[in-house]
């Protein structure tokens, strides 16, 4: 049954409140045809006029043409809407600049809208400041500099009209003279102004700042243009009608020695150019991913596979350079001169400004000194080799010398031969457990044959390690303990430390804390013999995190004491990352979180773009969020998600998205929020998690309640509670029935406001009044109903269902909302004849606010249409 013209006039309203993009585009086309269907005037030309922006600014401006076209025409005939002529004078300036996007157009065509603009604006009595814009934005687009010079001066020269760009968009579009006449510390003086003001478009600032990133590197203000880069780029990701505003941030990447940083962008948005918004944002984001890919190539990384295009870096540098320069060339022939080809061949041949600008979240630390290439002697024999490849727990010292050994004995035999072997079990464990497992038990055998007990039993010990990390704990323990005692009498004092080690890791695994501790301190005792600093960091490690697992804040303590031991002995990066991190977090679990921040900092800066600087990034983004630094938490999860996603941590990686959600939701941008959270729901669908798929979608929901997208919550509110039903959490499913039930309300859907109620209510009888979160749940569907009921014209069920409420909430502590549950009990009383019952409801309510509480004013009004 097709909607009635009351219905479409709604839906209507609903679709201008949508954010730009694919949902608005649907929401908008859908009306249209019900609209022409039923030939409703009015409500055609309205939708046409929002349809023209949703397409320009929803990535699609080809299908914003027509309806533009229609509309004027409509307008024209008499049928347009005196309330939407400004809408549709202003998208004037859209079609000028738009039509000049697609090379099929023939130029005579767009100068004509140009002048039918102009006609129009002088007819108006309006200023002609965006007439002399778009004249400067056709003139730069041909190459035609004097012309562009002299509209430029006539634009800047007219005073703004009520058709005139933004206070950010405006000089936005000026700076982007000022760069091309290399006026960059203009562009910056203009910008500044503009940047410390107010700016409401949905454009800015995250265009101001992208049109910035130049200038800023140019005139040396390197942590300005860090800043731009980020908080532009976060603003526009998501958005399919920024992609040339992208490619500019590829084209920054490419050119401060973050081609790494442009690759993920340029992977992330890649799939775009199946639909993008015109062929001038095609080409200007090729030749921005050329530019970028050129430079990779040149570095020796013309090899590496590009994720999502499935062809090397050469391969796509090739195919999106040519695809530029094509399309350069078809503006060129319609416009018969070479300006877009020149531009775009500078773009793609265009060398770095800056050889580094890091654009870490985090403040440079000292780093630690780099590690000097491993030397080994060519004098040492064999067993001299082995001894030191053995001795030594630096990875990359032993590598070599068990290389070098290879090369001087690659047939060895006897106990040289089982200790080879065991070496390559440890070498090969990781990446191919069993066949590892295989070489430790023909090592342990051969051990055995030679009679070297302490070294048998060793192999074996690593081997029932290995199978405790697993998850067979339980059954290794015997071996450990037994191997670690005969180790303890029998071999060297090193030995003795490594066997206790492995017998408390073993403990630890099998969740005996406690008893892993006390054969961690034993081995630390046994280390701290050898003065090995290397093995007592270790073990220090290792007995951080068991008293960690006490689950004590004693036990904490003693892990931090431990981690701090370690971070003092350690100089190779992995492992001191790895004493940071640990400690970090137990930091945190102690409430010391800038202590905490200040690990996670180091680790970001020892050990940059690996899973630990990504575990790290993740934490400290935690930590900023939770200190309420969203800004800091922002920029720190966004670096942490890439480094996650590469090394397969999904777990990770979603974790860090969904803080990064968060970060979003506290900076106010809440379609940022909702993009990233409808990814993490994805997931859990795919899972099957539905604790996370319920509190992800209950999330989604606040978000768009805030953003007064209520028919959407109302979904969204209702998504979560089915997620909860399944669950059988009956009083979050309360919640979020009464949330969605509320959220109709306001969508103007009280029909489905009450059968949400209904919902909630039998719900509700499942849910016992015992705990406080019980009798909140309890209240605040009482006073909710009470709304619902109230706005619609039902003021004696209204009254019925908000009467107990503040009594329960007393009882609970909530004093403020008990007192704003009896003011509603008073309107209420008022509205249904009651009136010396309100009054004494209203004084009582009178007397328990504050002072100073701003509803009091309120509550006298009330009171005295009460007394009459």
């Amino acid at each position: 049954m097709s909607p009635n013209e009351a219905q479409l006039r709604d839906m209507l309203g609903d679709a201008w409140s949508l954010p730009y993009g694919a949902g608005q585009i649907a929401a908008v086309e859908e009306i249209i045809r019900h609209a022409d269907a039923q030939g409703l005037k009015q409500v055609q030309f309205g939708a046409r006029v929002l349809a023209t922006a949703a397409y320009v600014y929803g990535g699609e401006r080809a299908k914003s043409f027509v309806p533009f076209a229609w509309a004027l025409a409509a307008h024209d005939r008499g049928e347009g809407d005196d309330a939407l002529t400004h809408h549709l004078m202003w998208h004037f300036k859209d079609m000028v600049s738009g039509l000049a996007q697609f090379p099929e157009v023939e130029l005579d065509s767009t100068r004509s809208v140009l002048a039918d603009m102009e006609r129009r604006y002088r007819a108006a009595g309006t200023s002609l400041h965006p007439v002399y814009h778009r004249r400067w934005v056709l003139a730069h687009h041909l190459g035609d500099d004097e012309a562009a010079a002299e509209h430029f001066r006539q634009w800047q020269a007219e005073p703004r009209g009520e058709y005139s760009d933004c206070a950010g968009c405006d000089p936005t579009a000026t700076m982007t003279h000022l760069i091309h006449a290399g006026r960059y510390e203009e562009s910056v003086a203009l910008a500044t102004p503009v940047l410390a003001g107010t700016l409401t478009c949905r454009e800015q600032p995250q265009q101001i700042l992208t049109k910035l990133l130049e200038p800023y590197v140019r005139t040396g203000r390197l942590e300005e243009a860090r800043d731009a880069h980020r908080r532009a780029y976060r603003a526009i990701q998501f958005n399919r009608s920024d992609l040339d505003s992208i490619g500019d941030h590829v084209v920054f990447c490419a050119l401060t020695g973050n081609e790494a940083r442009g690759l993920e962008i340029l992977e992330r948005h890649l799939g775009w150019l199946d639909s993008p918004s015109s062929p001038a944002d095609d080409m200007w984001f090729c030749a921005a991913a050329g530019l970028l890919l050129r430079r990779l190539d040149e570095a020796g990384h013309g090899a590496t596979v590009v994720g999502r295009a499935d062809r090397t870096v050469a391969e796509l540098r090739v195919e999106l350079t040519d695809r530029a320069l094509a399309l350069a060339a078809r503006f060129d022939a319609r416009n018969g001169t070479p300006a877009q080809g020149d531009r775009v061949r500078a773009r793609l041949a265009a060398e770095p400004l800056v050889e580094h600008l890091p654009l870490s979240a985090v403040t440079p630390v000292p780093a630690p000194a780099p590690t000097a290439p491993v030397v080994v002697d060519r004098e040492l024999g064999p067993e001299e080799l082995v001894e030191r490849a053995e001795d030594t727990y630096d990875q990359a010292r032993a590598a070599a010398l068990w290389a070098r050994f290879d090369a001087v004995c690659p047939e060895p035999t006897g106990a040289l031969r089982a200790r080879r072997i065991n070496a390559r079990g440890v070498e090969l464990i990781d990446a191919d457990p069993e066949a590892g497992i295989a070489l430790w038990r023909e090592a342990a055998a051969l051990f055995a044959e030679a009679g070297d007990e302490v070294r048998h039993r060793s192999v074996l010990g690593r081997i029932a390690l290995h199978r405790a990390r697993a998850g067979d704990a339980a059954a290794q323990i015997v071996e450990l303990s037994g191997g670690a005692e005969y180790i303890t009498r029998h071999g060297t004092t090193e030995q003795a430390a490594n066997a206790q080690s492995r017998l408390g890791l073993g403990l630890l695994f099998a969740g005996q804390p406690g008893e892993a501790s006390a054969a961690f301190a034993l081995a630390h005792e046994l280390a701290s013999q050898v003065d090995k600093d290397e093995l007592t960091a270790v073990i220090a490690m290792y007995w951080s995190q068991t008293e960690a697992n006490l689950g004590t804040e004693e036990g904490l303590r003693s892990g931090i004491e431990h981690a701090g031991r370690a971070i003092a002995l350690t100089t190779s990066p992995e492992p001191l990352a790895g004493a940071r991190l640990m400690r970090g977090n137990m930091l945190l679990h102690v409430g010391d979180p800038e202590a905490a921040v200040a690990d996670f900092r180091a680790v970001l800066a020892g050990v940059p773009g690996t899973p630990m600087a990504g575990a790290a990034g993740m934490e400290l983004a935690s930590c900023y969020l939770n200190t309420d630094r969203p800004d800091e938490a922002a920029l720190a999860a966004e670096d942490a998600v890439p480094l996650l996603t590469r090394a397969g941590d999904r777990e990770g990686a979603e974790r860090a998205t969904y803080i990064l959600s968060k970060a979003y939701g506290q900076l106010g941008q809440a379609d940022q929020a909702l993009a990233l959270l409808t990814e993490l729901i994805d997931s859990c669908l795919a899972q099957g998690n539905l604790a996370g798929e319920a509190q992800l979608r209950e999330e989604s929901a606040e978000h768009l309640d805030g953003l007064d997208r209520d028919a959407a919550a109302a979904e969204s509110f209702g998504a979560a509670a089915a997620a909860y039903q399944k669950m059988g959490a009956d009083l979050d499913e309360l919640r979020t029935r009464r949330r969605a039930a509320l959220s109709w309300q306001w969508a103007g859907e009280p029909q489905r406001a009450f059968d949400g109620l209904a919902e909630a209510d039998a719900v509700a009888a499942k849910v016992p009044v015992e705990e406080p979160p019980q009798i909140w749940e309890h209240a605040m569907l009482g006073f909710d109903a009470a709304r619902i009921l109230a706005n619609n014209d039902r003021p004696a069920e209204a009254l019925e269902r908000v009467t107990p409420v503040a009594e329960a909430l007393v009882g609970i502590g909530a004093g403020y909302e008990a007192i704003t549950a009896d003011t509603m009990r008073g309107r209420l009383l008022l509205r249904v004849g009651r009136a010396a019952e309100a009054a004494v409801v209203l004084e009582a309510v009178l007397g328990a606010l504050p002072e100073e509480a701003p509803q009091r004013e309120h509550v006298r009004e009330l009171l005295k249409e009460a007394r009459g």
